[in-house]
C-alpha cells in the first residue's frame, strides 16, 4: 500500500531540499510534499527503528493512502473487503482494525513510515527531540516550498492551537535566529505533516486547491463509529472533519476531540510565537492615571488657617493693673484721652482696654491746676476702686448709706463736641441731687463740652456718695 498518484518532490540524500514551489498551492495527496533534513536523518536509530529492506528514508508523502485488499501483505483479513482509496492513513488503519477485528495490525512503522520507496506519513517521532532552551521540537525537514517541517510541540512544549488549514502557522523556531517563519509542525491528526503549500486564509481556499466540492463523500465505520468523509481532499476543518459541517466525525478517536489546532480564527499572516507575539503592555491601557486625576492636593485643601480663626489674642484680654488705670482729668482741663483708650473699670480695680501698654494715664493729682483730692470726699471717681471689697459701711454725712448691689455704667466713647443745647437733667444712679446735661446717647456734658469717656461707680461701701462733676 501507499504511494499512488503524483511522486511530488524528489529527494536529496546528501544535502537538504530546496524551495521549488511557492504557496498558496496545492501539494501531492500521495507523493512527497518535502524531505527529511541531513540531521534530522541522522537522529534516526535504526536499531530502535528499522528501515524496511535498508531503504533511505528522507521522502515525507502527503495524507492520503492509495488502499489496500488482501493482496496486501499483512492484509488477508481483509478476505473480500477493501479499504478505499483516498483515505488519510491513520482512518485506512482503523478501517481496517474494524474489518479484521483485528486493532494489532499497523499500517505504519513505530516512527510513521512504510513501503518501498519508503516514505513518511505520520508522527516521525524518532526524527525529533525538545529544544533544551524553549521546549520547542527540534526541525525535521524541507517542505517543497522552502518552509521547516517540525516536530509536534512549539515554545513551551505546547501543542500549537493557530494553525491554518494548510496545517502551517508563524512563530519562532530553534533554527530561525529569533525571526518569525512560517512552518509546519507535526500533527496526531490529518494531514499529519501539511495538506496544502501554504499560508491559507481559509478552509474554502484550501478545499478550492483539491476541488474537494465535487470529490466524492463516503460512510466509514470504525470501533468508534461511523462518519462521513471526503476522499482526496486534505482540509481539515476545527472539529477534524473534512465534510461541511459535519461536526466531529464518529469514526474518529473522541479523545482527540478539539485538539485539531485549526480554527476559524486562525492567523493569515506573519505573527510571532506565543512568546513573541505583539501583546498590549498593560501600561497603555485606558486606564486612568492616578497621578492627573482630579483629586485636589492634601495642602490645597480649603482648610481654614489656624491663625485666622477668630480667637481673641492673649494680649488682648483685660489685665488687671491699678498703676494704668485712667484718671480723669482736672475739672479746669479740656479731655486729652485718646479715643482709643476704654476706661473703665470693675470693682477691684481692674481696668477692660484692648491694649494695656497703651492706655492713657492722667495728669498726677498734684497738678497745680487743680486742687488737692479729699480722700473721704473726692470727686475724682477713680477713688473708689482704692476701697477694699467688702469693708463696713460708713453712714453718709448726707444720708443714709445705700444698699444697692454695685453697678458699673460705661458711658460710650465718643469725639469731643461743643453742642451747648440744654438738656435735661439725670440722676447719678445712687442717690442723692445734682446731675450733668445727657445728649441722646448718654454722655454726660460739662459745661458745654461733653466727655469723652466716663465711668460712674455706685456702691454702698463709699463713705460718702460720690458725684460726678466736672
Amino acid at each position: 500500500g501507499g504511494g499512488g498518484g503524483s511522486t511530488g518532490v524528489s529527494c536529496p540524500t546528501t544535502s537538504d531540499l530546496t524551495a521549488s514551489v511557492t504557496g498558496p498551492a496545492a501539494a501531492p495527496l500521495r507523493g512527497s510534499v518535502g524531505c527529511v533534513d541531513q540531521d534530522a536523518n541522522a537522529k534516526r536509530d535504526t536499531s530502535a527503528y528499522p528501515v524496511q529492506d535498508d531503504q533511505d528514508a528522507f521522502n515525507i508523502y502527503g495524507p492520503m493512502e492509495a488502499g489496500f485488499t488482501s493482496s496486501v501483505p499483512g492484509m488477508s483479513c481483509l478476505g473480500d473487503s477493501s479499504v478505499s482509496g483516498g483515505l488519510d492513513t491513520l482512518l485506512a488503519e482503523n478501517v481496517v482494525h474494524n474489518i479484521c477485528s483485528d486493532s494489532s495490525i499497523e499500517v505504519l512503522d513505530g516512527c510513521g513510515g512504510h513501503a518501498t520507496p519508503y516514505h513518511y506519513h505520520e508522527r516521525m517521532e524518532c526524527l525529533y527531540e525538545s529544544d533544551s532552551s524553549t521546549g520547542h521540537s527540534t526541525r525535521v525537514g524541507t517542505a517543497a516550498d522552502g518552509n521547516g517541517i517540525y516536530g509536534m510541540y512549539i515554545d513551551g512544549g505546547v501543542l500549537p492551537t493557530d494553525l491554518d488549514f494548510c496545517g502551517g502557522r508563524y512563530g519562532v523556531t530553534p533554527d530561525s535566529n529569533g525571526e518569525t517563519v512560517y512552518y509546519y509542525p507535526i500533527k496526531n491528526y490529518a494531514p499529519f505533516t501539511l495538506g496544502c503549500y501554504g499560508p491559507v486564509s481559509s478552509i474554502d481556499e484550501c478545499r478550492e486547491l483539491y476541488g474537494c466540492d465535487s470529490n466524492t463523500i463516503e460512510t466509514v465505520t470504525t470501533d468508534y463509529g461511523s462518519g462521513q468523509y471526503t476522499t482526496d481532499c486534505p482540509c481539515f476543518d476545527e472539529n477534524n472533519s473534512n465534510v461541511v459541517g459535519q461536526g466531529y466525525p464518529g469514526f474518529l478517536d473522541p479523545s482527540l476531540e478539539g485538539t485539531s489546532g485549526m480554527g476559524p480564527t486562525s492567523p493569515t499572516g506573519p505573527v510571532s510565537s506565543p512568546t513573541n507575539a505583539p501583546v498590549p503592555s498593560p501600561t497603555p491601557a485606558p486606564v486612568p492615571d492616578p497621578t492627573s486625576a482630579p483629586v485636589a492636593a492634601p495642602t490645597e485643601a480649603p482648610v481654614p488657617a489656624p491663625t485666622e480663626a477668630p480667637v481673641p489674642a492673649p494680649t488682648e484680654a483685660p489685665v488687671s493693673g491699678p498703676t494704668e488705670a485712667p484718671v480723669a482729668p482736672p475739672p479746669t482741663e479740656s479731655p486729652t484721652e485718646s479715643p482709643s483708650a476704654a476706661p473703665s473699670q470693675a470693682t477691684g480695680g481692674s481696668p477692660s482696654a484692648s491694649d494695656p501698654t497703651t492706655a492713657p494715664v492722667a495728669p498726677s493729682p498734684t497738678s497745680p491746676t487743680s486742687p488737692a483730692p479729699d480722700a473721704s470726699a473726692s470727686d475724682n471717681p477713680v477713688a473708689a476702686p482704692i476701697m477694699p471689697s467688702g469693708q463696713p459701711a460708713v453712714p453718709m454725712p448726707s444720708g443714709p448709706p445705700v444698699t444697692s448691689s454695685p453697678v458699673v455704667l460705661t458711658i460710650p466713647a465718643g469725639p469731643p463736641t461743643t453742642d451747648t443745647t440744654p438738656q435735661p437733667a439725670a440722676g447719678n444712679g445712687g442717690g442723692g441731687g445734682g446731675g450733668e446735661p445727657q445728649d441722646d446717647s448718654g454722655a454726660f456734658f460739662h459745661g458745654g463740652i461733653r466727655t469723652s469717656s466716663m465711668v460712674i461707680l455706685v456702691s454702698s461701701f463709699l463713705p460718702l456718695a460720690v458725684y460726678l462733676t466736672m
